[in-house]
């Protein structure tokens, strides 16, 4: 019932679970237990309405609300233009080859992770370096580097799929002379000049910023995803 999350075990470097099936909360508190202990951290993600009842379960199970992801999907080709975004350029790693470091990702405020105990800013950084280039070694021409008078201002990461293209990952450079919206901006645009119509993703309520960005840009918010953590705490 709880499946092992391989990619947020290798940056955690330990064993991290994933849960998405409530009927493991009518477990006896001994099953899950046993179930849980296996690992270091396990996230519960769930669509369900939250009601009062299943809330005291996760409670009792030693499970604490982290965080609420909004999904939308955006029309990529009715985004339009600005004058700012003239000086921008935007490169797949198709077109030239790059990689991101942990030490070049601009800092993230807004992140669920940063709740659980022992994380660090390097261990963060970690997981998106590490997300990121697994992104650009598998789809390299829906990973972009965006940049201005020639230095990398940031990124913004993409795979397809049959929903549409799920826009996965959008980082600013550590220290970048650009605004989020115009990243954002100049990414959905090289996107539709691409032929891409229809983009889909998903974001944290707690990211104002982000939520502003898209809603400026014409984004259709969809059912909202509940995630809570249980820490393993031997």
């Amino acid at each position: 019932m709880i499946t092992k999350n391989d990619f947020n075990s290798e940056w955690w470097g330990d064993p991290v679970g994933i849960l998405r099936d409530p009927a493991f909360f009518r477990k006896s508190a001994g099953q899950q237990k046993k179930l849980l202990k296996e690992f270091s951290w396990v996230e519960f993600r769930s669509t369900q309405i939250q009601t009062p009842a299943l809330w005291e379960k996760l409670r009792q199970a030693g499970f604490f609300y982290a965080d609420t992801l909004m999904n939308f999907r955006i029309a990529l080709d009715r985004i339009t233009g600005s004058a700012d975004l003239q000086a921008l350029g935007a490169r797949s790693a198709l077109q030239r080859p790059f990689a991101i470091k942990p030490q070049a990702i601009a800092p993230f405020k807004n992140e669920r992770f940063n709740l659980l105990p022992g994380k660090t800013p390097e261990r963060i950084a970690r997981r998106y370096a590490c997300w990121s280039n697994n992104l650009i070694k598998e789809y390299p021409g829906y990973c972009l580097s965006i940049s201005w008078k020639n230095e990398t201002q940031g990124w913004f990461l993409s795979r397809p799929s049959a929903e549409g293209l799920n826009l996965t990952l959008a980082m600013l450079a550590k220290g970048a002379g650009i605004s989020g919206m115009l990243l954002y901006q100049k990414a959905l645009l090289e996107y539709s000049r691409l032929g891409l119509r229809l983009g889909w993703a998903s974001f944290s309520v707690r990211n104002t910023a982000v939520l502003n960005i898209y809603s400026r840009l014409g984004a259709h918010f969809l059912c909202p995803e509940y995630c809570w953590f249980w820490v393993n705490r031997k």
